[in-house]
């Protein structure tokens, strides 16, 4: 059974602390909100996998077509596709909300811990997915997630049509198809018969890239991936 993780440096990062000598408070509060996310967070994920093919410009996985030049550019050589939800759980968004009333600075910590606890949840999920393509003599590719690029937000809708996402992990989503639990994550991974480049990463399609405060840092906010981003924070 998968155990939650929490990647300090990504926490960090996440928190706007990355590269900071943390003061002796400061590292006491990261520590304590790190155990609140450990206690708390109870990762679960769901994936189906799927034939690709191309309906002119647009990949189409069976009778979802997925619109936008975006995402066809970055499935484009695969030879099927897996469409994936992972999430936290409501416990770790009740935890959130509560620390919210009680300490803003503890939330933010917390809110840190939470995106880098659903990442590595992610992270897990795909290589789930990969041991899957493996035994098909295919490679697992980066994820891209509805509202990242060109691909509208409401292609959130086809994941619970095709994983019953609420009923299996308890995530719904808002009129906006915004995923509730917030800290819960769905994505296209494209399986491809060679390994795929990292230039498919999702950077590169960033509208936010020429000022991104984290890839100043070295590193990037995986938008791609979180169900939480929005465009132009990254």
């Amino acid at each position: 059974m998968y155990a939650p993780e929490v990647d300090r440096s990504e926490m960090l990062r996440y928190a706007g602390l990355a590269g900071r000598e943390l003061d002796e408070a400061t590292a006491r509060r990261a520590g304590a909100m790190t155990g609140v996310c450990l206690r708390e967070a109870r990762p679960a994920w769901r994936y189906a996998l799927f034939d690709l093919a191309f309906d002119g410009e647009a990949p189409a996985l069976g009778n979802i077509l997925l619109p936008g030049r975006d995402i066809a550019r970055h499935l484009r050589g695969a030879r099927r596709c897996a469409m994936m939800a992972v999430t936290l759980g409501l416990g770790a968004e009740q935890a959130l909300r509560t620390m919210q009333q009680r300490s803003m600075a503890d939330a933010l910590l917390l809110d840190a811990a939470m995106s880098a606890c659903v990442e590595s949840a992610a992270d897990a999920c795909c290589r789930d997915i990969a041991r899957d393509a493996a035994a098909s003599g295919l490679y697992a590719g980066a994820r891209f997630s509805p509202g990242y690029g060109d691909l509208p937000l409401s292609m959130q809708r086809a994941f619970e049509r095709v994983l019953g996402m609420q009923r299996a992990l308890g995530i719904s989503m808002t009129d906006g198809c915004l995923l509730v639990p917030q800290k819960s994550v769905t994505a296209f991974v494209g399986l491809y018969p060679q390994q795929p480049s990292r230039a498919k990463d999702g950077c590169d399609l960033c509208p936010a890239r020429a000022g991104c405060v984290y890839r100043r840092t070295g590193g990037a906010c995986s938008c791609p991936e979180r169900s939480d981003s929005r465009e132009g924070e990254c």
